[in-house]
């Protein structure tokens, strides 16, 4: 008999004399841990954005934007997935939502491109936002308004795209639109006091997006009970002189706005559980004119007149995310067009990794 076996009989013996015997079907002793509820959302995201850099033609200009920052959103959802408890792999099985499209060939490439980025911004898909769980509404809400800025921007480049969602303004509390409100209307005041340090050109495309930055703040304003009025100024972060500093002040707040909003996904995920305010609603949402054109005309997103308020029983559930899909797309598209570079959302940028040639930390 081998060491192995005579081992493995010594181990066994007194476990059969207590009575305990070995079944080949019986149970493990250590459990199965539960999917995490995070996984499936974040995977569906995953799988999306997957789809359109396989899709993506190898051509200069908006595609090798749009692959650039895709490719670090990628990274940040694939971290996301392998940091669940357990950790979700990226070729699981389990896959939610999305379309696999036809291989395209040609011109068409990026026609395919502009559907997978609209594959979830619909009314349908953006309602679906609200439910998932909070640990998951930060990095999704972000990788649906990353898709929905990169959408405006074919657009802009002249693909063909289907119309903009058109869904009503919801914030989950009053408390909640109000410090988004408040958000708002500090960075359109940067926004505006930039502009003023501008040249005519540079300062006419500032201003269309001042505007449509003020027309968010009205519809979003009416869902909040006894707003204020608006102050006269906002402690600025940094002075202004120049047409360069100009710039550096428009991006700097709407980045800040743009990385505000975000925040709020998880707490909005956690109040519309209970409570829901009266809703605004917009007979058209259509923003594309407002970013494919630098000549719209201030206070334009297309979105036409306010409409009536209405309350819960005749407004269905389902656009809180929608609302910070919309204003995260507002800013950072009105960020790029004040001079700011196309890069990824707060979330889904990369980590920085130390310079190779940096000089290590000081000793204590």
């Amino acid at each position: 008999m081998s060491r192995r076996a005579m081992l493995l009989a010594a181990a066994t013996l007194p476990l059969l004399g207590c009575g305990i015997r070995f079944e080949s079907d019986a149970p493990g002793f250590l459990p199965t841990p539960s999917p995490d509820p995070a996984g499936p959302p974040i995977l569906a995201e995953r799988d999306r954005v997957a789809r359109i850099l396989e899709t993506l033609p190898e051509a200069p200009g908006v595609a090798t934007q749009v692959r650039s920052v895709h490719t670090a959103q990628l990274r940040a959802l694939d971290a996301t997935l392998g940091a669940l408890d357990p950790p979700l792999s990226p070729s699981a099985p389990a896959r939610a939502g999305g379309k696999t499209p036809a291989a395209p060939g040609g011109g068409d490439a990026l026609v395919a491109v502009a559907d997978l980025e609209a594959d979830g911004l619909d009314e349908a898909g953006l309602a679906a936002l609200d439910g998932i769980v909070p640990r998951a509404a930060a990095i999704v809400v972000a990788s649906h308004a990353q898709r929905a800025v990169l959408l405006e921007l074919l657009a802009a480049a002249g693909t063909a795209v289907a119309p903009a969602a058109r869904t009503p303004w919801h914030a989950a509390s009053p408390a909640i639109a109000r410090a988004l409100v408040d958000d708002l209307r500090a960075t359109a005041y940067g926004v505006e006091v930039a502009a003023a340090h501008l040249p005519p050109g540079p300062r006419g495309t500032v201003l269309a997006g001042l505007g449509v930055l003020r027309d968010a703040e009205s519809r979003l304003g009416a869902l909040v009970p006894d707003l204020p009025p608006r102050p006269l100024g906002y402690r600025l972060p940094r002075p202004v002189t120049n047409p360069r500093e100009a710039v550096l002040l428009a991006t700097g707040v709407l980045d800040r706005f743009v990385a505000a909003t975000l925040a709020a996904a998880p707490t909005t995920a956690d109040a519309r559980r209970t409570t829901r305010p009266a809703t605004q609603d917009e007979p058209g949402d259509d923003t594309r004119a407002d970013v494919a054109s630098p000549a719209a005309t201030a206070g334009s997103d297309g979105s036409g007149d306010a409409g009536a308020t209405t309350t819960d029983a005749t407004t269905p559930p389902g656009d809180d995310a929608a609302t910070l899909v919309r204003l995260v797309r507002i800013a950072e598209l009105t960020r790029v067009r004040c001079g700011g570079p196309l890069r990824p959302l707060p979330g889904l940028r990369p980590p920085a990794t130390p310079s190779p040639t940096a000089s290590p930390p000081p000793r204590t």
